[in-house]
């Protein structure tokens, strides 16, 4: 069994998947627009260390402190789960 992103990152339940798709795409857009997607490797910190403030369980958080530092990076502990190397 694999994780996928949908797994992890979106909403499971109707309407709120569907709110979470629309407001994506619209931010993905938008970032395109900017130039913010081309420098996507740049931006997964920023954008990880947001998800983790929000979603992740509070016993979960000091285990993340090495990637937040910049000693260590998602794929050191959860390589082959979702994402590749940037």
């Amino acid at each position: 069994m694999r994780a996928t992103c949908h797994d992890w990152h979106i909403p499971r339940d109707y309407p709120e998947l569907l709110w979470y798709k629309a407001a994506a795409g619209t931010k993905d857009v938008i970032d395109e627009i900017r130039g913010v997607i081309s420098t996507f490797a740049r931006e997964r910190r920023r954008m990880a260390a947001e998800v983790w403030a929000a979603k992740q369980q509070e016993m979960v958080r000091p285990i993340h402190t090495p990637v937040l530092d910049g000693r260590a990076t998602c794929i050191d502990c959860h390589k082959g789960v979702a994402h590749e190397r940037p």
